[in-house]
């Protein structure tokens, strides 16, 4: 009730060849799909992006000779506080002369770089969900493993932290209990969450897919290496980013941030 925005997790999720699928709020202001057989995953895990409103309707479209799609929701999550992007107050305090809309001019030597950002979103025993940022990153053998670079602290906490969804420094113990390590595998992975366009008016909520495994964590340097478990669908056109681990100090920094 009195939701901002919906997001649906299905735990069987499968389409059959011809079916479509659409999901819309409540004033068809906002249309998800068609959801095809392409966004069947090996799991049988899906998970849709925000849709806005508290209200949504789920439509799915097959032929009578191939009726055997299934679908089953296992979570309904909402949005309790807007997209802090959506305030003109807050866009007014942000520092004008260093962030850039990443898909003006300005970043156009960053448009490979751009769709290694992602959007994370994991759980907490409560419910809450929480978001964070990483990148997907390349390795020495360029075998196309799907690693994912992000913060320990990311992934500290959540299970300690207070039922009203917020995490306080105390609830950071630099230990990833069995809990936090289970919620590891519920992280939702957004990519190519960005504005459509330069004025940034137009906001596209990206493509998602459904769980990761823990590699590595030190919260020492703050750093997790994660793997995701499902492997991207071609049209969402990831990119491996590089890395260098010599000691030449750059000259120079970029960082880039999916919308908050």
């Amino acid at each position: 009730v009195n939701a901002y925005a919906l997001q649906l997790v299905f735990d069987d999720f499968f389409l059959n060849e011809d079916a479509e699928l659409y999901i819309y709020n409540y004033d068809t202001t906002q249309v998800l799909g068609a959801y095809l057989s392409l966004n069947n995953t090996q799991n049988g895990k899906f998970i849709t992006e925000e849709i806005n409103g508290d209200i949504l309707t789920i439509e799915l479209y097959e032929s009578r000779n191939l009726q055997n799609s299934r679908i089953h929701i296992v979570h309904l999550a909402h949005a309790y506080k807007k997209n802090i992007t959506a305030n003109a107050d807050f866009k007014s305090l942000l520092p004008q002369s260093c962030e850039k809309n990443v898909n003006c001019p300005e970043g156009d030597s960053w448009n490979n770089q751009k769709r290694s950002v992602v959007k994370l979103s994991k759980p907490n025993e409560f419910g809450f969900t929480f978001t964070s940022s990483g990148a997907m990153i390349n390795n020495t053998k360029n075998d196309g493993k799907l690693y994912l670079l992000t913060a320990f602290h990311i992934l500290d906490g959540e299970d300690d932290a207070n039922s009203d969804g917020f995490i306080n420094n105390d609830d950071y113990d630099c230990i990833l209990s069995i809990t936090e390590q289970n919620l590891i595998q519920q992280i939702t992975v957004r990519f190519n969450y960005q504005y459509n366009d330069c004025p940034g008016t137009t906001l596209y909520s990206g493509q998602t897919l459904y769980g990761c495994s823990l590699l590595v964590a030190d919260y020492t340097t703050d750093m997790a290496l994660l793997e995701l478990i499902e492997k991207p669908n071609a049209s969402y056109n990831v990119y491996l980013a590089g890395w260098d681990n010599s000691f030449n100090t750059p000259t120079s920094v970029i960082c880039i941030h999916h919308p908050l």
